[in-house]
């Protein structure tokens, strides 16, 4: 979930396989722990490392 974490939502939405109920259940997991997808800011760089 840490790693998840890492990622925009619309990161993960572009997986295939990954829809709408997908997304929702991630969001409920992150948020029982306190966690949400990363928020992009404007002009964010697409370039960030992660993991």
């Amino acid at each position: 979930m840490i790693q998840l974490a890492h990622h925009a939502e619309h990161e993960i939405a572009t997986l295939h396989g990954m829809g709408p109920k997908g997304i929702r259940i991630l969001k409920q997991a992150l948020a029982a722990q306190g966690r949400d997808f990363r928020r992009d800011s404007a002009g964010s760089a697409q370039n960030d490392a992660c993991c």
